[in-house]
């Protein structure tokens, strides 16, 4: 886990926040990053739209799910465009951290 978190920016998506992070810390791999954000290696690659978030990021962000997803997601421009029934999927899913399952109802393979 991170020791010490950059600030996110209004407005930017997680995956840049990380890639910041990335650049900042001086890790040569993105493998070593995804390792000290989630503790797995491979946690980040499941969605550049929506990479896996957990908790404990959200609380050293000092940030609530709701914020996550309505400033530093895509999903407010797919709502407009997605029906309210898969709207709500997305949603419970990236609530219940399967952003890998919100990114297939997107594709519309779910």
């Amino acid at each position: 886990m991170l020791n010490d978190y950059i600030p996110i920016i209004h407005g930017e998506l997680l995956f840049g926040y990380v890639y910041r992070y990335h650049i900042y810390s001086g890790n040569l791999s993105f493998f070593d990053t995804a390792r000290d954000i989630w503790n797995d290696r491979n946690k980040w690659v499941y969605s550049v739209l929506f990479p896996y978030i957990t908790d404990e990021i959200l609380s050293e962000l000092k940030m609530t799910k709701d914020e996550y997803i309505f400033n530093h997601t895509v999903l407010p421009f797919y709502m407009t465009f997605v029906n309210k029934k898969k709207n709500t999927m997305i949603l419970q899913d990236i609530y219940f951290n399967n952003t890998y399952s919100a990114h297939l109802v997107i594709k519309g393979r779910r």
